[in-house]
């Protein structure tokens, strides 16, 4: 089948791919569910951070105080732990550290 289609005989229009954007928000994977003899259904795999049916809720996770510092980036590696990604010039485990070039 193309990814516009499932079932074994490709008969069934894929739910993941129906409407103008992604079923599922916030980098949520679609996943499509056929029965036996059913239609096809969907859920959607959440990433962390983001849960309800379609990703569209935001779980409290500990990159919600912003803990980056200096235009650091926030990236959760579980909803308590978190690891900041570096704008150039700052090291740091929150980045406050910059670093000064001598010319």
């Amino acid at each position: 089948c193309t990814s516009k289609y499932v079932g074994e005989y490709c008969q069934h229009l894929n739910p993941c791919h129906t409407g103008p954007g992604p079923r599922c928000q916030n980098g949520g994977s679609c996943q499509v569910r056929v029965s036996a003899g059913g239609s096809p259904s969907f859920t959607c795999l959440c990433p962390l951070g983001f849960s309800a049916s379609l990703c569209e809720i935001p779980i409290a996770n500990s990159c919600d105080r912003r803990p980056c510092l200096n235009g650091g980036t926030c990236s959760l590696r579980s909803l308590e732990a978190y690891q900041c990604s570096c704008a150039p010039g700052y090291t740091g485990m929150r980045l406050g550290n910059a670093h000064y070039m001598l010319m």
